[in-house]
């Protein structure tokens, strides 16, 4: 985004990865603060980058791999792990900026559609429950709960709730979706921490040039994660019942509901 005068003030980034690098207890900007300000060393004070987190359910900027080789180039670089992920971040934004400079436009269309709709939710089965049910009578049992138990209670405590509703009715979330266009950009937000490959598909099938999808963006309620078929199969955090609101017949629905959005401000690419 520029002013009259054609100076840069704004810009919008999506990173397929959540800002946690830090961790703990504490309240940061993460790789966000030291991106911004290597931008703004470069290209001017008062430019202004909003931050956003695509689709990214099983991604995160702990490494997995490689961990004493990149520990190496930290210190060779004289850098912490925020500011080297913010040194990529900001030289990927140099690379585009005299580009994008060059295709300023004036005259946009912009729309913002606001859609609500359900979504099948993730049944509990048998066995989970029972799972579950036994894990709440054993921390209800403790004198005292420390630590870890007040946050497995509500964890817990949430698949015997929501077994104990299905017996009335189907499982169901209420997803609220933004959808934007902006010129040829296509911007699309779910609830969910979503997991990669739903959002490489919207973008896949988007007509728009161009599709930034946000995730995590929901007025108050924390949606969890939306999984693939293949993560549920492997198992783990983020695949499993305690954790998933949605699972991936709901995710599929999701797709096939952003691409429709999205399609419906393109109408000539129909």
């Amino acid at each position: 985004f520029y002013d009259r005068q054609k100076q840069l003030k704004a810009a919008a980034m999506t990173l397929a990865c959540p800002s946690q690098s830090v961790g703990g207890p504490v309240l940061s900007a993460d790789f966000w603060h030291d991106a911004r300000t290597l931008i703004q060393q470069r290209h001017g004070q008062d430019v202004c980058i909003l931050g956003f987190c695509a689709p990214a359910g099983d991604q995160a900027p702990n490494l997995l791999v490689r961990k004493r080789s990149e520990a190496r180039m930290d210190r060779l670089r004289g850098l912490t792990r925020t500011e080297e992920l913010g040194r990529r971040i900001a030289n990927a934004f140099d690379d585009v900026a005299s580009v994008i400079a060059g295709d300023i436009r004036t005259d946009v269309p912009l729309v913002h559609r606001v859609e609500r709709f359900d979504l099948p939710g993730l049944e509990v089965d048998d066995a989970q429950y029972a799972h579950a049910k036994a894990m709440c009578d054993a921390l209800d049992a403790k004198a005292e709960m420390v630590g870890p138990d007040w946050w497995n209670r509500h964890f817990f405590g949430y698949v015997v709730d929501r077994y104990e509703a299905q017996q009335q009715a189907d499982p169901r979330y209420t997803v609220e979706m933004h959808v934007l266009r902006i010129g040829d950009v296509a911007v699309a937000t779910n609830p969910f921490e979503l997991y990669v490959d739903y959002g490489m598909q919207i973008q896949a099938r988007s007509p728009a040039e161009q599709t930034v999808l946000i995730q995590l963006a929901a007025p108050l309620d924390f949606a969890y994660y939306v999984p693939t078929p293949r993560a549920v199969a492997a198992g783990g955090y983020s695949a499993e019942v305690t954790h998933n609101l949605v699972g991936p017949e709901g995710g599929q629905v999701l797709v096939d509901r952003t691409v429709a959005a999205i399609a419906a401000l393109w109408p000539d690419a129909q």
